[in-house]
């Protein structure tokens, strides 16, 4: 009789948790919110960009180049997503992308140009614009810059 009382409580209690882990756990993911730099795949393309946290200049640098060129950046549908020692509050960093620099990643999630130097940050427009479906869009959409 002891033991059908054991297996039934442990029973309980294993339900019990079960209903407490389904209450709880939405609630420790929603400091979890991070997405993979894949989700972006086939909706944007990606100028990303790592650089080392004490490096005030070249984070101006690029926040001047975001302002510059607000109007291209959004005509070519390019999310611009930077990381600071490998981390940002909304994307992982993807593992492959280990140095600090700069990266064009096109809407298939491949990388199309990679430069140490931030001076990549002046080719990128022109980049994309030599892009099969940037000609594409080219035609079909009149620039508004």
């Amino acid at each position: 009789m002891e033991f059908k009382s054991i297996r039934l409580e442990k029973a309980i209690l294993n339900s019990l948790i079960s209903t407490l882990m389904l209450i709880f756990y939405p609630v420790c993911l929603e400091g979890v919110t991070k997405s993979y730099i894949s989700s972006l795949e086939w909706e944007k393309r990606i100028v990303l960009f790592n650089i080392r946290e004490k490096d005030n200049t070249v984070f101006e640098r690029i926040e001047s180049w975001i302002n510059a060129n607000k109007c291209q950046i959004e005509e070519r549908n390019i999310a611009v997503i930077p990381f600071i020692n490998g981390e940002n509050h909304q994307y992982f960093f993807p593992i492959h992308l280990r140095s600090t620099g700069v990266w064009l990643i096109g809407y298939d999630g491949e990388v199309k140009a990679y430069s140490k130097s931030f001076e990549l940050l002046e080719q990128i427009t022109n980049l994309i614009d030599l892009m099969p479906i940037r000609k594409i869009e080219m035609q079909q959409n009149k620039s508004e810059c």
